[in-house]
């Protein structure tokens, strides 16, 4: 079976990606990571996991993944503290296991040796 993670999966965009990938069948289990529940939770194919990325994150209940997106973000100005930038938008990916990061933030403090990956949606519709 394919699967995929969705952290900050309970947004708008989230929401709408993990539609997409099911109606699709490029996956057939979304895993929708977040500390907000989703509206898709009751859906086949969709499992919500209350998961902050601020947190270390442990593979308990997942199943191999073949992809994760990270659309956990902070991105409101004003708003915030300068670190809670950080600490969600980059420690959070680096906690959510990625490498390379999508970006979808207004605010992306650059601190860290990431990889960022900027696809507009129209770009990632011709991925999947």
């Amino acid at each position: 079976m394919k699967a995929c993670i969705i952290f900050g999966g309970s947004g708008y965009i989230g929401t709408n990606l993990a539609k997409h990938f099911l109606e699709k069948k490029t996956f057939d289990i979304v895993y929708i990571a977040d500390i907000n529940n989703t509206t898709l939770e009751h859906n086949p194919g969709i499992v919500f996991k209350n998961i902050d990325v601020r947190s270390k994150i442990t593979t308990d209940g997942f199943q191999t993944v073949g992809w994760i997106f990270n659309l956990a973000a902070i991105h409101r100005e004003p708003g915030h503290e300068a670190h809670e930038y950080y600490t969600t938008n980059i420690l959070g990916a680096k906690n959510a296991g990625m490498d390379q990061v999508f970006v979808n933030h207004l605010k992306v403090p650059v601190k860290e040796d990431a990889t960022f990956v900027v696809h507009s949606l129209k770009e990632l519709e011709k991925i999947f």
